[in-house]
């Protein structure tokens, strides 16, 4: 008896599993601009996440054509400042 429960208990466990992979074709993040020019004096740093605030980013000629209409409703973006 005790037999039997071990070994329902170890196919239990190892039917278990603790990790789970996702795999996408599409990466974590994208780095759409990048300067070591241009940009405020100052470091700071926004997330923008809803649409009307994504649409401003649009008025860039170097953004416009980097961004996907579908990335806007479904996407946030991050603006980071590292000052002079």
């Amino acid at each position: 008896m005790k037999k039997a429960i071990l070994i329902a208990c170890t196919i239990l466990i190892a039917a278990c599993s603790t990790q789970k992979v996702v795999k996408s074709d599409h990466p974590l993040y994208d780095v759409l601009l990048q300067s070591d020019q241009d940009g405020a004096p100052i470091q700071f740093y926004e997330i923008l996440s809803e649409a009307n605030e994504i649409k401003m980013l649009l008025s860039d000629p170097d953004l416009r054509n980097k961004i996907d209409d579908d990335d806007i409703e479904t996407s946030s973006y991050l603006i980071l400042n590292m000052g002079e």
